[in-house]
């Protein structure tokens, strides 16, 4: 069973390189937050079974929302089951994975 997530990251600086690629990740929209001086990505993530992903920042907040749940294997070998539809928050500059 492969996870999908659609991703929203939301008050990214306009001056920084913005959210970072991957090659589970597809940006889907960019714009201006307006009067903020800062932009909303809007992008989607499928990662299948066994991918994993590095440890990773962005310069503005995370937001996510599982499109189609699954399990996910923490780096301890703990699995974790996420439902469809669960959401979630990473504050900017906290490393993180993708799941």
């Amino acid at each position: 069973m492969k996870v999908t997530i659609g991703i929203a990251l939301a008050a990214m600086p306009v001056t920084s390189a913005g959210a970072q690629d991957s090659p589970f990740r597809k940006e889907l929209k960019r714009s201006d937050l307006t009067g903020m001086n800062m932009e909303v990505i809007t992008s989607i993530s499928e990662l299948k079974p066994g991918d994993t992903s590095t440890l990773h920042i962005h310069p503005g907040d995370e937001s996510y929302y599982f499109l189609e749940g699954g399990t996910i294997e923490l780096p301890d070998g703990k699995q974790v089951p996420v439902r469809t539809g669960a959401v979630g928050l990473n504050a900017r500059d906290t490393p993180h994975g993708a799941y």
